[in-house]
């Protein structure tokens, strides 16, 4: 456990502790997103997820809309990637009047975010 005291003791304890910093800075960590009106092509898009491009993020997270699979949410950490399929509505309930919109957060030590954001936007119908 960390010792207060202790660490008090320490050469610019105080600088340090007061110094602003972010994970982007200190890290290399940084986030972007990607936001889609138009459904996606689902072989284009499993071949992106299975891509060396995709192996470089350490964290998403998001849904997904496809013209020809079912919508899927996405929740990535590291090497464990996992998919849900959204269950189709019944035929009895109405469906919403909302536009399917495809939303993915991606975070990483320097992701090339322009690759993968062209590489999600050749996943387009």
């Amino acid at each position: 456990m960390y010792n207060y005291d202790l660490g008090a003791e320490a050469e610019n304890w105080d600088l340090e502790w007061n110094h602003p910093s972010s994970e982007v800075d200190e890290y290399g960590f940084s986030s972007f997103a990607f936001r889609c009106e138009r459904p996606l092509v689902w072989f284009k898009f499993d071949t992106f997820l299975n891509s060396p491009l995709y192996d470089q993020v350490i964290r998403s997270k998001g849904i997904v809309y496809f013209n020809d699979h079912a919508p899927v949410i996405i929740s990535q950490a590291g090497s464990l990637c996992q998919l849900d399929e959204l269950e189709a509505l019944p035929a009895d309930v109405p469906a919403l009047d909302e536009p399917e919109i495809s939303e993915l957060v991606f975070i990483g030590q320097g992701l090339p975010a322009a690759a993968i954001l062209a590489e999600l936007e050749a996943c387009k119908d």
